[in-house]
């Protein structure tokens, strides 16, 4: 798709602004923030790897629907929403550089950037907390964070602090 039908299709969403780069990508904001009062994050596309771009309605009112990628597996949705962005978590967080695969299972098909920093924000280990389920919440949370990088949201450093710390914990157990 070319930078103009995309800035084009992505404008039709109030609150959302397409900037062009020198290196040809899009720098696309939102005017969300998140529960902390955070902005959301940009995400940085590059034109030429969108296969699909509509408007649809939801809750949030007009949203831009993106189907990205080159190739399969590679191809994934991205929702450019009044307020948010949503993307697919990684089904396979590639964080501990083991020859195991380490699948998610039960991560939700679409997550929001706030549904990301929500989950992150919420403790991992309590007074009497299950493991299982506190690796469980571990995993997922590298899973939304991976899904996010891999579509191409400029990662906060606090949330790459956050889940550097989730993570100590999870080699901690």
């Amino acid at each position: 798709m070319n930078a103009t039908e995309l800035t084009d299709t992505l404008q039709g969403v109030t609150g959302v602004d397409v900037t062009p780069r020198a290196d040809g990508t899009l720098w696309i904001t939102t005017d969300g923030r998140d529960d902390h009062g955070n902005p959301i994050p940009p995400l940085v596309l590059d034109p030429a790897t969108v296969l699909r771009a509509r408007l649809g309605r939801g809750p949030l009112g007009v949203h831009a629907e993106l189907t990205v990628g080159t190739a399969e597996p590679e191809i994934r949705q991205i929702i450019v929403a009044s307020g948010d962005l949503v993307f697919e978590p990684a089904p396979q967080p590639d964080l501990f550089g083991t020859a195991l695969p380490i699948h998610v299972n039960g991560a939700p098909p679409l997550v929001s950037w706030t549904e990301t920093t929500r989950h992150l924000a919420r403790p991992t280990l309590g007074n009497g907390s299950n493991l299982d389920r506190a690796a469980a919440r571990i995993l997922l949370g590298a899973s939304f964070v991976c899904g996010a990088e891999r579509a191409g949201i400029v990662l906060p450093t606090e949330i790459v602090d956050t889940l550097e710390d989730h993570l100590e914990q999870y080699d901690r157990m």
